[in-house]
């Protein structure tokens, strides 16, 4: 154990060199990545497993994966990669003219954001070519030291317009560990999984199939039937509705329209044609609509009251999957119950999720792109293999997906003036009414004196959301802001931070949205549109450039894309190349800087893979909301908004790794939906304790500074605290995981102990709460409850408080806790405890491989010591013979 944790913890020093804590793989280190190469075999090896690849036909394939003691792992045979065209033309790497394979070296990269660039590594790589000369394909198989997964990587380019259909970059025949499965909720981006390994293509836009099928259903959704939890708040109003109704749904609730709830989700027809659609139970419907699968733009819709008629008419131009949205109601009657769903054209039971086609005996991952690769232009896509270590599954994973992540965990802490500022009066048509540069600036003041001055506690970023802009433009500064962020960023980087905003793709939410709309069919007649979207190429390149031009003009920090999709709750893209507009506009920022923080929040969904472009996503549904019966306001809060973690990732996607979720962080506020609860100095600390606890890289602050300064600033002391807390802990935080049950069960009526940990082999972090209105006991050992790995045997923690006015916890604090013990720790009702511990084991090897740095350290300089007298003493002896 002693060698494995001095290991580890070299690793981590080497790691924070570069100030970055890495997540170490919890078993066998991988050690050096090894090439063996010729024109017609390529290997590459470390001490996990061996990967290689050979010529066969005109082009290469895959010559399987094996262990050390020669247990085959993934069979030999299976296609690099298959593209289907739109015209069905399909091209595999076995039938395209390749190169010879070619020994690549890589060197580390020690500025580069993203971990696995700061390491060396090696690689295999070739070239293929279509037979008429249209497509260029380069390829690449990679494999970096420490690494236990390998990498491929294609890169296509067109030398014409080219419409594509779907590209298969993952093949694999998996022979250990089991069937593999399908694993998370979501329609696209999804991980495939055994005992032994995990298997993805690197995009949030992936199909991924498995013999073992799925693990999960991709939702709740059923064609046939509805019940209330089928509905969800509306973001937007349709423009066809608004010609119906007016302003009926004009009101806003932040980005959610009052009184409007929707449902969708698949449906597939066996036959085209005109179709009824009658949906039975009571429901206030307003209006029916039918998407081609992957667009937003619909096949039918039929807008008027079912108080009316029933039964909503629209055109199914042919068979196949589409997307049903029914909209209802609920001003005067909620949703209650349940009711049917029926078609007078037929239907294909149960609808269709989102799924890749192809082998069944293989695990597959696709990417569809049904458009034009343009002359000129290139497609890079890529996937990953790698193990899982005993009983390690997440942590494993989350070892992967930190080094691969477009940027390394990094905490991001800053100051957002929606609540305190914007939430009110950011659709107000007088710009001076919205939004001021002097308004930011007292501000700023305000922060320079209480954190940065009086409490030497910078912050990362200040964030100006919606409400800066000139709505008769395209992200244009509005008179309150005369010159731009120039003013208010100087002042910022005097306190060592800098400045980020607010855009929203979609052209935001409400009368804004609108206004912005009507100024770009203004401004282009040619291109009219009823919704911005991504997929649009002049907008696209209006909105990236707009961005771009904002990184060169004020070195920002941080943007925050509000809406990629208009969807409450997403499983999935909405539009497919809308989706991968955003993909493409983030790759595009980390050229113009590639330490930029970006958060990519609503039509984001649980897909682990969006950490390859954006450093955090969405957790769901509306920013602030209140859920259960227990506590008051904030508590509900609380629970509100860590249920839809629980919900969304740690049960709907357990492989997503939670350090990196747009939660909404911390609300102390007067304004808007948040004013419900308690300003009160105690009630708001329990907020903040949960939301730094939690771990999560991002960490907004939308606090009101005259509610901060309250009782001689507890709460400004309070927050300092707090940052110093995560700084202190930002080198184990990356592994922060659920512990715990659920905030809060619907079926049961009551909330339960759950909370956040992180454990390193030297250090931890603990945080937990109880949700319930009764006094709650977690019943577990610390080896579960830090996921303390088996190749650990032995060791202790000792905890103890991070604020001084925490209560000690029996059985907790106090003394040295075996992990392997059982214990039982017992929270009041909505108590927050926030716990660091000390594990016994990693710093004793800590301190081992210290002394033996020591020792190496003072054998050196002792060396030096004779080497340099030796040469004295030559001299010496060379005066004397003359």
């Amino acid at each position: 154990m002693k060698k494995s944790l001095v290991a580890i913890i070299a690793f981590s020093v080497c790691a924070n060199q570069t100030t970055t804590a890495e997540v170490k793989f919890p078993w066998i280190d991988p050690g050096k990545a090894k090439v063996e190469c010729d024109s017609t075999r390529a290997t590459l090896s470390n001490r996990m497993f061996s990967a290689s690849f050979r010529k066969a036909g005109k082009g290469v394939v895959f010559d399987g994966m094996k262990m050390p003691n020669g247990k085959s792992v993934a069979q030999s045979g299976t296609n690099l990669f298959t593209l289907t065209l739109e015209d069905g033309t399909t091209y595999t790497s076995k039938d395209l003219q390749s190169s010879t394979l070619t020994e690549v070296r890589l060197k580390a990269d020690d500025e580069h954001p993203q971990l696995a660039q700061r390491i060396p590594g090696v690689a295999v790589s070739c070239t293929f070519t279509t037979p008429d000369k249209t497509l260029d394909i380069k390829w690449q198989a990679v494999l970096r030291n420490g690494s236990h997964y390998l990498r491929q990587e294609m890169e296509i380019t067109a030398a014409r317009d080219t419409k594509f259909s779907k590209l298969t970059p993952v093949q694999y025949n998996i022979q250990a560990g089991g069937t593999p499965v399908v694993s998370g909720n979501t329609t696209h981006g999804k991980v495939v999984i055994n005992n032994l390994l995990f298997c993805g293509l690197e995009t949030p836009m992936s199909l991924m199939t498995a013999p073992g099928g799925s693990a999960d259903t991709a939702s709740g959704w059923n064609p046939e039937e509805w019940n209330t939890d089928t509905f969800t708040p509306a973001f937007n109003v349709p423009a066809s509705m608004s010609e119906k109704y007016g302003k009926a749904y004009a009101k806003m609730d932040g980005p959610v329209v009052v009184g409007l709830m929707t449902a969708e989700g698949p449906v597939s027809f066996a036959e085209k044609g005109s179709c009824n659609i009658k949906i039975s139970g009571g429901l206030n419907v307003v209006a029916v609509q039918l998407f081609p699968e992957g667009s937003e733009t619909p096949a039918g819709e039929d807008v008027h009251k079912a108080s009316s008629d029933p039964t909503y008419k629209v055109t199914v131009p042919d068979s196949g999957t589409y997307t049903l949205k029914i909209w209802v109601d609920t001003r005067k009657a909620g949703i209650k119950g349940e009711g049917k769903i029926s078609y007078s054209l037929p239907t294909e039971s149960g609808g269709s999720e989102s799924t890749a086609g192809g082998d069944a005996s293989l695990v597959q991952g696709e990417w569809v792109r049904n458009t034009t690769l343009q002359k000129g232009q290139s497609w890079k896509v890529s996937s990953v293999l790698g193990f899982f270590a005993p009983k390690q599954q997440r942590r494993s994973f989350l070892a992967y997906s930190e080094r691969e992540r477009a940027a390394a965990y990094r905490l991001f802490i800053h100051y957002n003036d929606w609540y305190e500022i914007g939430i009110t009066i950011n659709n107000n048509q007088d710009p001076l009414k919205r939004n001021s540069e002097k308004w930011q600036l007292n501000t700023i003041d305000t922060w320079k004196r209480e954190m940065f001055q009086k409490r030497k506690t910078p912050i990362d970023c200040f964030v100006i959301d919606d409400g800066w802009d000139d709505f008769n433009s395209l992200w244009d500064f509005h008179a309150g802001f005369p010159n731009g962020f120039s003013r208010m960023d100087k002042v910022i980087r005097g306190m060592k931070s800098g400045i980020g905003t607010w855009l929203g793709p979609v052209g935001g939410y409400g009368a804004a949205k609108n206004m912005r709309l009507g100024h770009w069919n203004k401004k282009h007649p040619k291109n009219q549109i009823g919704n911005f979207q991504l997929s649009n190429k002049e907008y696209f390149d209006a909105f990236v450039g707009r961005c771009s031009q904002m990184v060169r003009d004020y070195e920002m920090r941080y943007f925050k894309f509000d809406g990629i999709s208009t969807h409450f709750h997403s499983k999935g893209p909405g539009n497919l190349e809308d989706a991968e507009g955003i993909i493409r506009v983030l790759t595009e920022l980390r050229k113009a800087r590639n330490d930029i923080f970006l958060n990519t929040t609503v039509g984001t969904w649980a897909s682990p893979f969006w950490f390859h472009y954006s450093d955090c996503v969405w957790r769901q549904e509306n920013d602030f909301g209140q859920e259960g019966s227990a506590g008051d306001a904030r508590d509900k809060w609380i629970t509100y908004r860590d249920r839809l973690v629980h919900e969304v990732f740690v049960t709907g996607a357990p492989l997503f790794p939670i350090n990196s979720v747009m939660t909404h962080g911390l609300i102390i506020t007067k304004n808007g939906p948040p004013h419900v609860m308690s300003k009160e100095p105690d009630n708001c600390i329990k907020e903040m304790r949960a939301a730094f606890g939690c771990g999560s890289s991002l960490m907004e602050l939308y606090v009101d500074a005259d509610l901060m300064s309250q009782e001689n600033g507890k709460l400004w002391n309070e927050l300092a605290a707090c940052i110093k807390w995560a700084r202190r802990n930002e080198d184990v935080l990356p592994d922060i995981h659920w512990v715990g049950g659920n905030p809060w069960d619907r079926s049961a009526g009551d909330g339960d102990i759950y909370g956040w940990a992180a454990w390193s082999p030297g250090k931890c972090t603990l945080t937990l709460r109880n949700s319930s209105d009764s006094e709650k006991t977690l019943s577990s050992t610390l080896r579960e409850i830090l996921d303390v790995p088996p190749m650990v045997k032995k060791d202790k923690v000792t905890f103890r408080n991070s604020f001084k006015d925490q209560r000690n916890v029996p059985g907790l604090v106090g003394g040295a806790i075996d992990v392997d013990a059982p214990i039982d720790i017992t929270l009041k009702p909505q108590e927050v405890i926030v716990l660091e511990g000390i594990c016994a084991a990693g710093a004793k090897a800590k301190a081992d491989s210290s002394d033996d740095d020591d020792d190496d350290e003072a054998a050196s300089k002792k060396g030096k010591k004779k080497k340099k007298s030796k040469k004295k003493s030559g001299k010496k002896k060379k005066k004397s013979r003359k």
